[in-house]
């Protein structure tokens, strides 16, 4: 690991103390894609590190296949070894998608230790500004409109859909994405995400 982020912050590599263990879920059951390649559907990994006090951090390995170095089984036996021996654990021997899931975790972790934003542990002086954005469309077109209600329901009121579908066409994705901003309510937005 060796980079400024543990350095800036030695609590990162003390992993005495805590307890882990993974959990596969189902990210995107629809499918996702890119302009590039499709999977029928996304699974990530998320790493939870507890400490004797019951806070829980969480930390996400999401390899993404084509891109990623790691293959999904990769990070899951990067995974599995750290959780069943964390305090032993040699996080610069773990690949990538394990490492960002340790670090995520532990300072989600912190946070909660300490009643404050994970965020405001990496810098003080950032504004705690509220997300835009908190939905996620990453399915074929004939998945947008389901998507888009579910998210509706659970209170979204910014959404990113992702465009740009290497199998499919242009004009396809245009017509889908004219049909769900008819139906779309005045107080919610579509951010497009092409690549």
């Amino acid at each position: 690991m060796g980079c400024s982020l543990h350095s800036a912050l030695p609590w990162l590599t003390d992993l005495r103390g805590l307890s882990a263990r993974v959990v596969e879920r189902t990210v995107c059951p629809t499918g996702a894609g890119h302009a590039r390649a499709s999977w029928p559907e996304r699974t990530s990994l998320v790493l939870q590190v507890r400490d004797a006090a019951g806070h829980v951090g969480l930390g996400e390995a999401a390899p993404l296949p084509g891109f990623s170095r790691e293959t999904l089984e990769d990070a899951r036996a990067d995974l599995t070894r750290l959780a069943t021996g964390l305090d032993r654990a040699q996080p610069a021997s773990l690949c990538a998608s394990v490492q960002l899931a340790l670090d995520t975790a532990l300072l989600d972790l912190r946070g909660l230790q300490e009643g404050r934003p994970a965020w405001s542990l990496l810098r003080t002086d950032a504004a705690p500004e509220a997300l835009v954005c908190n939905g996620l469309i990453v399915g074929p077109p004939d998945t947008w409109e389901r998507e888009l209600r579910a998210l509706l329901e659970r209170g979204v009121r910014c959404v990113k859909l992702k465009v740009g579908h290497a199998h499919l066409g242009v004009r396809t994705q245009i017509e889908a994405l004219r049909r769900l901003t008819e139906r779309l309510p005045a107080d919610v937005s579509i951010r497009l995400d092409a690549n």
